[in-house]
């Protein structure tokens, strides 16, 4: 399930990225540890994400699992894999659609 980003739904990333900068400073990793006015915490997506990826890894042993995901759940999906990713790199991670990303537990 993709995140519930509240009033910042049907925003362009541009229009996004001006509120990260007027609200937050342009500071991404205080935009992520907010709450998406009217939607959830990225910390809550993130634990969501989390568990259902640790689910996937205790239930499927050496299987090929596919997974088909929105933008902002690629780049949870990202960071589990990579836990040292630093802010801004998280948002940085693009995913072209239909492009395949490949992880390894």
């Amino acid at each position: 399930v993709e995140v519930d980003i509240g009033v910042y739904e049907g925003l362009t990333s541009e229009e996004i990225l001006e509120i990260i900068e007027s609200r937050y400073g342009g500071d991404t990793y205080k935009f992520y540890n907010d709450h998406f006015l009217g939607g959830e915490k990225s910390k809550d997506v993130e634990e969501r994400v989390y568990q259902g990826l640790n689910n996937i890894k205790k239930n499927y042993p050496d299987k090929r699992i596919a997974l088909v995901t929105h933008g902002f759940i690629i780049r949870v999906i990202n960071k589990y894999f990579n836990p040292a990713i630093l802010f801004p790199n998280f948002y940085n991670f693009l995913v072209k659609n239909a492009e395949i990303k490949r992880f390894n537990f």
